[in-house]
């Protein structure tokens, strides 16, 4: 059950926007207002000229730029892969960061411009975050290498007539294949990264530079690629995570090598899991310098939590370090289950009136109420269908719980003003329930009752006169809630009592797994609130569901929509242009939901406090966000604040030349200016000589020699210049770096040596897809600068 529980809410929501916006010239805004200081909605702003649609482009953008920036040297000093991983593609890794909770009664929220990035800029990024093993690298998001190297993430692979299929070919398998996550057995294994014959750095300079966020991030990453390690083993899978599958070819293969797993490695050591290199201990990488991880070193001797060490048996010499990586990672692991949880409540903040929130409303529509989804048997842990399942069983257990009320007389007798003679007849009546999610221990979908059709014409009664059973459950809840609005406090106390919060109680029993994320108290304040009336008002709530589908013009939309997208199993699948109809077809056209549409009454129970049960409902919400703050505290207070709390970063100099998102060579690029913490010990904002990229460098930094036994067969695949400069720092023989001066420029990593920064990031990105369905925007310039002015540069 809590496998099934990490995968609630594991779709952040990928969506296509359905506005277009206007040219501009230069717009500036200073992100200072004290209530969007934590990732909330922005909002426009009233002096800036950017359209709303544009502000949501510029927000998406900044944030991604965020998360990049705010992992180098200079600054928080994490490895970036991984951590685009935990925010883009958390599944391949089985680790999920807390998207939402609350830091001094605040209500944090790192996905607000997370999802206007994957709305606007990059839709078909959420292919990479399913259940296989193939996860985000820097050069996804940052473009580095031509525009060949991104085609099959933009327009997909079609090879397959049965699938399509969306990679990178960045790795090999041992046989020489190429791509992940493709059906069959020709995937790669993370082999040779970065070191094929059939890709190519970017012939544009500035595009070129960027090749530094591979590896050029996070705790003495040159120092250790100087000293012999370049990361992961090909096949290996993340350090941090138990429950992540074993990569194999006929999966999905994976991209999993070098610095993609480098954050965790160091805090653990060894991968969780590898198809080719078990149990290796990274040690055998970095024998010169006395390696120990975190988890290997003595409570006794370690002085900031989560670090590393290196030269350990020499106390004068040893050097602790990556304790900001250790931790985030560690975060990540540790509340795995709730995180996904509190994505739940991520969600309703973003929910909106605008392009971006009715295209997050209409994702979540697709969860709670299924209507694109897989008709055929799904594997145990298949990411989409079981969210859907645990979304749609939110409705079903309704049903569920009112048929449990048939075998319990006592309550019959006990609550007879209420529960009269004509209701039980109504409840007796009832078809049995539907069940999306079946089994305990072991949970899975039940595919035959996954789709909301299940709700209106599975049943026996329902195939006779569809939503018959949809009919009754809210007539019984409406006259239900109106007898008990009739009885005094007391009775509607022991009514609540006996069927929302004793441990019997059937509505308790239906939601019990939902209530140990948001805590037992939580649960009965809110069934309790409004004169003991709290759990029937959210019960009408969800009856305004089955209201719906008890009513033929519902049902004829949900019907017309399967039929058309029948062949899909996932909303992910459908391009801009359908994605566009599924949405107006739901209710949204001309800017505003449609009156007594489908995402009009979603949008409605779901913000609008006059709505009976939508207090009590928000209160659940704000209760599974409640659940984290302890947790996520300390990486709050030491990373997190840093990059999404707006006092810390001027977005300014802002110029779009796009009139649509999708239009091709589009192009945007602002300032940041940040002024939060930075490593100390990093000397990276006085490097300012820069280096030269040779045209044939691989920014993965690949040292081939740990790879010999496996890799005979691809070698004439394989680009020797590449080779012959891989694995090697570019600053050391251009600059004539020392070890000493490495250690310098890289810095440590912990949190712990954090001081003041003031740096500012010239920041440019494009649209490089042709393809007007599929919108594929990247970083295509960041040019650094410090306190003094001074341009600074990277040294690879």
């Amino acid at each position: 059950m809590k496998k099934l529980i990490n995968l609630l809410g594991s779709l952040l929501l990928a969506s296509t926007p359905l506005a277009y916006v206007v040219s501009c010239g230069n717009g500036s805004k200073k992100d200072t207002d004290d209530n969007n200081n934590n990732g909330g909605n922005n909002g426009s702003n009233p002096s800036s000229p950017l359209t709303p649609t544009q502000q949501d482009m510029i927000d998406g953008a900044s944030m991604l730029s965020k998360l990049i920036i705010g992992g180098r040297h200079e600054n928080l000093n994490y490895n970036v892969n991984e951590i685009l991983s935990l925010f883009l593609s958390p599944e391949p890794l089985s680790l999920k960061l807390p998207m939402t909770y609350k830091y001094n009664n605040e209500n944090i929220n790192l996905s607000t411009d997370l999802n206007k990035y994957k709305n606007y800029l990059a839709p078909n990024i959420e292919k990479m975050n399913n259940g296989k093993n193939a996860t985000m690298a820097a050069s996804y998001v940052m473009g580095m290498y031509e525009n060949d190297f991104y085609k099959n993430i933009i327009n997909g692979d079609a090879s397959n007539e049965n699938s399509m299929s969306y990679y990178f070919n960045d790795t090999f398998s041992k046989e020489g294949n190429q791509g992940f996550n493709k059906p069959g057995s020709d995937n790669a294994m993370g082999f040779a990264a970065g070191l094929g014959n059939n890709i190519d750095l970017s012939n544009v300079e500035s595009r070129k530079n960027l090749s530094w966020a591979i590896q050029d991030t996070g705790a003495l990453s040159n120092y250790l690629l100087a000293n012999g390690f370049d990361g992961a083993n090909p096949s290996d899978t993340n350090g941090q995570s138990g429950e992540v599958s074993k990569p194999s070819a006929s999966t999905g293969g994976t991209n999993g090598s070098g610095y993609l797993y480098y954050n965790s490695l160091l805090l653990m050591q060894k991968a969780k899991k590898s198809a080719y290199y078990p149990g290796f201990d990274i040690k055998n990488k970095m024998k010169d310098v006395d390696y120990m991880s975190y988890t290997d070193r003595p409570d006794e001797v370690i002085t900031r939590k989560y670090s590393s060490s290196i030269y350990t048996s020499n106390k004068e010499k040893m050097k602790e370090f990556n304790s900001t990586g250790g931790m985030i990672l560690r975060t990540s692991g540790d509340n795995k289950a709730n995180a996904y949880i509190s994505s739940i409540a991520s969600m309703f903040d973003n929910f909106s009136e605008t392009s971006n929130g009715a295209s997050l409303l209409s994702e979540f529509s697709n969860i709670l109420l299924p209507i694109i989804h897989t008709k055929k048997q799904p594997g145990l842990f298949e990411t989409y269908p079981l969210t859907q399942g645990l979304g749609f069983s939110l409705i079903t257990k309704i049903w569920e719980g009112l048929e449990s009320l048939k075998k319990d007389e006592d309550v019959f007798t006990k609550h007879s003003t209420i529960l009269t003679n004509d209701i039980k007849e109504k409840i007796n009546g009832l078809d049995k329930a539907i069940v999306p999610i079946k089994g305990s221990s072991f949970p899975y979908v039940n595919v035959e009752e996954l789709g909301i059709e299940s709700l209106y014409k599975k049943q026996e009664r329902d195939k006779k006169n569809p939503g018959t059973n949809a009919k009754d459950i809210f007539e019984i809840i409406n006259s239900i809630c109106e007898n008990a609005s009739k009885q005094n406090d007391q009775e509607r106390k022991s009514f609540t009592e006996d069927l929302f919060t004793s441990s019997k109680s059937v509505f308790k029993k239906a939601y019990s797994m939902l209530i140990k994320y948001m805590s037992e108290e939580v649960w009965n304040n809110a069934v309790n609130s409004d004169n003991y009336s709290g759990g029937l008002n959210l019960l009408k709530l969800g009856s305004n569901i089955y209201e719906m589908f008890a009513n033929e013009d519902y049902r004829n939309i949900t019907d017309e929509l399967m039929e058309k997208y029948k062949d899909y199993t996932n909303l992910s699948q459908l391009t801009t242009s359908e994605r566009s109809e599924f949405t107006k077809k739901l209710g949204y056209s001309n800017s505003k939901y449609e009156e007594n549409s489908i995402l009009y009454k979603l949008f409605k129970g779901f913000t609008d406090e006059n709505v009976v049960g939508q207090k009590q409902f928000r209160s659940l919400i704000e209760g599974f966000r409640n659940y984290l703050s302890e947790d996520m505290q300390l990486s709050h207070e030491n990373v997190f604040q840093y990059l999404v709390n707006k006092k810390y970063w001027d977005v300014s100099d802002v110029k779009i030349d796009t009139t649509h998102n999708t239009q091709v060579n589009g192009k945007m690029e602002f300032t940041l200016s940040y002024t939060g913490k930075g490593d100390s010990t990093s000397s990276a904002s006085k490097q300012t000589t820069k280096v030269n990229v040779p045209d044939k460098f691989n920014p993965y930094q690949t040292k081939l020699d740990y790879q010999e036994e496996h890799i005979s067969q691809i070698k004439s695949k394989l680009d020797n210049e590449k080779i012959k400069n891989s694995g090697k720092v570019l600053g050391q023989s251009q600059l004539k770096l020392t070890n000493d001066n490495l250690l310098s420029y890289d810095g440590l990593g912990n949190y712990q040596d954090y001081t003041d920064v003031n740096n500012k990031y010239k920041v440019v990105w494009e649209n490089i897809s042709e393809n007007t369905e599929s919108p594929y925007w990247v970083i295509t310039g960041i040019n650094c600068y410090n306190e003094k002015g001074e341009e600074f540069f990277n040294i690879y």
